[in-house]
């Protein structure tokens, strides 16, 4: 559903006539509260994925544990749409467990050691902000070993030993992309050429300390690298 209209009546309607329903996609911005969340709940749908534009505004941690089914529904977090839980994200976190995708802005550290504690099956991460931590990134990705993609706008800190332990956490990694100044060598590229394989899209800029050599011994070894 597609419409800035949609509100708690039109989710409670839902709830009681789709009593199959599975997946519930609202891509604008409505007017739901965490009525809607509630309804979703605690109506015994059979809904495995929720998404939603913004996550309304949840209280108290006693409302957050009745909308848990549905929080464990939610596939994708976009920080900048939770920023009306903010100081209350560490009792919402912990019950969205069926992430699968996150953009976090790194305005406010606590969003990574929740997601890293409570949330392990996420593919896709994205972290952007001038103060995004590599130790905070290295967290996450170890906490999600299915990690796929990642897209970190770190400013100069990521290294070789940080790429390594990268590749080593996420096996199944095939995007990476680093737009910003780092310190990666040889070592590292000749690292990802070993254990990614399957790299499809790469991008590491302002890497002045990578020689032709162990360009040419990425692309030997990683067929399937299409950017």
């Amino acid at each position: 559903m597609y419409s800035r209209t949609v509100d708690d009546t039109v989710v409670m309607e839902i709830a009681q006539h789709c009593h199959k329903l599975e997946k519930l996609q609202l891509t604008a911005p409505c007017k739901i509260t965490y009525h809607s969340l509630l309804i979703l709940s605690e109506c015994g749908l059979l809904l495995t994925h929720l998404n939603i534009g913004t996550i309304p505004n949840i209280p108290t941690a006693d409302i957050a544990r009745r909308c848990s089914h549905a929080l464990s529904c939610i596939r994708h977090l976009d920080t900048y749409h939770l920023h009306q839980n903010d100081p209350n994200s560490n009792i919402l976190i912990p019950y969205m467990t069926g992430l699968t995708s996150v953009s976090v802005q790194y305005t406010s550290h606590n969003y990574i050691p929740l997601l890293a504690q409570y949330c392990h099956k996420i593919n896709q991460i994205t972290l952007y902000g001038p103060n995004c931590h590599v130790s905070d990134m290295l967290s996450l990705c170890r906490a999600n070993p299915l990690l796929q993609v990642l897209y970190c706008q770190n400013q100069g800190g990521c290294t070789d030993t940080t790429l390594i332990e990268l590749i080593h956490a996420c096996p199944q990694l095939h995007t990476l992309r680093l737009p910003y100044e780092t310190n990666i060598t040889d070592i590292g590229i000749l690292a990802l050429s070993e254990h990614c394989t399957q790299l499809q899209e790469l991008l590491i800029s302002k890497c002045h300390k990578i020689t032709e050599a162990a360009v040419l011994q990425l692309l030997q070894r990683c067929r399937k690298l299409t950017e």
